[in-house]
Order: structure tokens, then sequence, then C-alpha cells
């Protein structure tokens, strides 16, 4: 066998190799999302009289059911929201840091965003903390009502200002479930917001996952129609 052709044959063998186990190198790029957005696709949803936009990865994981980003969200309707008044998710999704698809799991980035109703109105950013603390307590109570016992409160227990989607919001840390961001929507209506990465023993992989997650949070954007 001449030299060219042995090239040739091992070329090919390669290729096939790589086809056999699903290309890995390619599936963890899109796997282990980074501050690198330019593979990333974005959303619009039609919430009421605005648009929500937001970019996001590709890639996520198989392991929790998929979710499927609605194009449209009534917010007239009766039965949208809960006694917590919490309401819709645009956006619930998860995304996990391995080295291919035949190892564990080494980390995990989620994002979520969903809309949630206000009984007063959010007329300033201390009307959207008591808003807040009041959806606790709602939950609290349906907890109770539900069980009949009282559970662990995961009530907020700090407000911290910051701005986002060009407006005034709120970064909020829980008891127990860490931080959430909230943000004012309409006057009844708010954005909560929740990315989270957790499991790395990997540093870089996590500061991928956290660099993803503030490109994630940036790309928001709340337009009129």
């Amino acid at each position: 066998m001449t030299v060219p052709a042995m090239i040739i044959v091992r070329a090919t063998v390669l290729l096939a190799l790589l086809a056999m186990t699903g290309c890995p190198a390619v599936v963890t790029a899109a796997g282990r999302p980074s501050a690198d957005i330019s593979r990333w696709t974005t959303y619009r949803v039609e919430v009421g009289a605005q648009i929500v936009q937001f970019s996001i990865p590709s890639g996520e994981s198989r392991e929790f059911s998929a979710f499927t980003i609605p194009t449209r969200i009534d917010l007239g309707r009766a039965d949208l929201f809960d006694e917590t008044l919490a309401g819709p998710a645009l956006l619930s999704r998860e995304w996990d840091y391995r080295e291919s698809r035949f190892v564990v799991v080494d980390g995990s980035l989620s994002a979520g965003i969903s809309v949630s109703r206000s009984n007063h109105a959010l007329d300033s950013l201390d009307a959207l903390k008591a808003a807040v603390e009041d959806a606790d307590k709602l939950y609290v109570m349906k907890m109770y009502a539900e069980e009949g016992r009282r559970r662990a409160s995961d009530k907020p227990v700090r407000f911290d200002p910051v701005r986002i989607a060009d407006r005034d919001a709120w970064s909020v840390t829980y008891e127990l479930s860490g931080s959430h961001y909230v943000v004012p929507f309409d006057r009844y209506h708010y954005l909560g917001i929740s990315l989270r990465s957790s499991g790395f023993s990997r540093h870089d992989w996590r500061a991928d996952a956290n660099a993803a997650a503030g490109a994630i949070l940036k790309s928001i954007r709340i337009e009129s129609q």
C-alpha cells in the first residue's frame, strides 16, 4: 500500500470512529455553554402588550423533560396564575457539563424565567419588594393548607438593587434557595429570573457556567409591541 493510500485509510477509520462515538468533541462543545454567544438562539415571547426577548445556548440536558418556549402568553386569562400568584414559565432549561455523553455530569447550569402577578400596583421598587414578600407568605399558606403542617420557609432575606433589561430591579436572596432576580414588567406583573450553576468540581467549567449565566441575563430585553 502506498503512503497516500495509507493516509486515506487512516483518515477514513478516524471519521468512522468519530461517527460511532457521536463525535464527543462537537457534542461537548455545544453542551458546555460559556460566554461565547455566537451560536446561541434568540427567542421573542409576546407577554401581554410587551415582548420579552432572551438568548440561550443549544445542547440542553437530556435528563429533564423538554421545555417548549411559548410564543405568546395571554396575561388576561383567568386561570393563568395559581393561589400564590405564580404564573407560567417563559424559559426552563438546563445544560450539563461533562467530557462526553459517556461520562458522568460534573456540573450543570439552569435558567428560568417566569411571570408572576401582584395584587397591588408596582409603582416603585418598594412595591415590587412587597409583592415578592406577599408571594412568599401565600406560598407558606398554600403548603400549610395542603400538608397540614408548617414547612421550612424559603423567605426572602435580602434585596439588592440591580439593573436588568434597562429597568430597575431586585436581586433577591432567599433563605434556602439562594439568589433570584425580579424585574417589574407592567403595573401588576413582574418577571422572576433564576440562573444557577451547581455541582462543579472543575473551576474552569464553573467559570464557563457563570459566564454563560451572565450572558443570558444580559441578553434579556423587554419591548413594547
